[in-house]
């Protein structure tokens, strides 16, 4: 499914990947592959139900960028709200509300947890993202490829997110 939509959207099928590095960063809780270093942001708000911390680590790449993005929330929190509607918001977050158009998503599994795929385009068609979005615990991740119509070569986006491996 993904392939084919990326086909039909990017025009570069290969990359150099040589210049790609393993890494688990600051000794996260996962293992990814991306063509340099991360960059690292970090968050912490207060909402009603509770304090949370959001961690990015992303990477600007030739036409895109690669995220890694993931939210801790109470434990408590977790209990008490249903998995598949926190998906729903942070989807609905990162899909742009104007000249956006999801163009797919499909449940998942990340690391035997409950997930999905979202790939959308936005901007008016001229960028292209695709996610895959999970909570695992009380944490929800993000992994999210972004790229101009010009593009990321579809073999780098795919090497992204299917490198994402659960520590």
């Amino acid at each position: 499914m993904l392939t084919g939509l990326l086909g039909l959207f990017l025009f570069a099928t290969s990359s150099s990947a040589d210049d790609w590095v393993r890494m688990r960063p600051n000794s996260e809780s996962f293992i990814i592959s991306v063509p340099k270093v991360f960059r690292r942001h970090e968050e912490v708000g207060q909402q009603p139900w509770g304090r949370h911390k959001t961690v990015i680590y992303s990477v600007e790449h030739g036409f895109g960028s690669y995220a890694v993005i993931y939210a801790d929330y109470p434990p408590a929190f977790i209990e008490k709200v249903d998995r598949n509607r926190l998906i729903d918001a942070q989807q609905a977050n990162l899909v742009p509300r104007a000249r956006s158009e999801v163009l797919s998503a499909e449940p998942i599994e990340i690391g035997g947890f409950v997930g999905r795929e979202v790939a959308f385009e936005f901007d008016g068609g001229r960028r292209l993202s695709v996610a895959r979005i999970g909570v695992v615990g009380n944490r929800l991740y993000t992994v999210m490829a972004t790229t101009t119509r010009k593009g990321l070569p579809r073999d780098d986006i795919l090497r992204f997110l299917d490198s994402f491996e659960l520590r």
